[in-house]
């Protein structure tokens, strides 16, 4: 495979995870006694995840659930990461008894913390944003622990503190959005100036690929060098020399 076709390959890949990948959420509260797995008929309600605007353009919650339990070992790494990360959310689902409900967070957090890490070999200043918000998200998801008991002067206080949770991770958003296009912007340079350079180079290229092909074959059709009597026995490309040969 070509160094291009790797850069283009690259390029695709970070192209759909900045345009589509989704934003974090807020875990809300456990779910009502007796109740687990049934949402609330207006389809909100405290065992749904909070979804909020982030200045990325969209809204959305955590997506789809993995099929298959999270292992000791995925947890383990998922709670180093929220230990350090996001406390709050970690002690509260540390709080929860066994079963089907702490199990289902415990694969949504595994899942978050599995797609920031994957982000650090892309992007290691699109990391550490998504990190800076995963913070945001804990802190917004303990003021909205607390305001359940709060009131006067303290209510108060804490939706006053909320609203500035909110404008940060609005912000910390576009500040995502602006790096990402940015390094969209950069790729779609440099396959501008290698597809110019391809056209530049047009016939090297295509007459060494001919002379490969010609002598070799392609896979599954390979060519039987010593009995071919019909193949060429020498071939000099007719618009190039081997020093002018464009490397694939």
């Amino acid at each position: 495979m070509s160094s291009e076709t790797k850069k283009y390959g690259k390029f695709v890949r970070l192209a759909a995870w900045g345009l589509f990948a989704g934003p974090i959420v807020v875990l809300a509260a456990e779910r009502p006694a007796g109740r687990p797995g049934r949402p609330e008929a207006n389809g909100a309600g405290p065992d749904r995840a909070i979804e909020r605007d982030r200045g990325d353009g969209g809204r959305a919650g955590m997506g789809g659930r993995p099929k298959f339990p999270v292992t000791d070992e995925e947890w383990k790494e998922t709670e180093k990461f929220l230990a350090l990360h996001a406390p709050n959310r970690l002690a509260f689902v540390q709080k929860i008894n066994e079963g089907p409900h702490k199990d289902n967070l415990k694969r949504v957090l595994s899942g978050l913390v599995r797609n920031i890490n994957a982000l650090r070999v892309q992007s290691e200043s699109i990391y550490k944003l998504r990190v800076e918000e995963c913070e945001l998200d804990d802190q917004i998801f303990a003021i909205c622990r607390d305001l359940r008991t709060a009131q006067g002067a303290e209510k108060q206080r804490l939706l006053n503190e909320l609203r500035t949770k909110i404008t940060l991770l609005f912000d910390k958003g576009l500040d995502e959005r602006k790096d990402r296009i940015e390094r969209l912007q950069r790729m779609m340079e440099e396959q501008k100036k290698a597809l110019d350079k391809d056209r530049e180079t047009r016939q090297q290229i295509i007459d060494k690929r001919y002379l490969v092909i010609s002598r070799n074959g392609v896979d599954g059709a390979r060519l039987n060098l010593k009995d071919d009597t019909t193949r060429p026995k020498s071939f000099v490309p007719p618009t190039s020399s081997p020093a002018q040969d464009a490397p694939e």
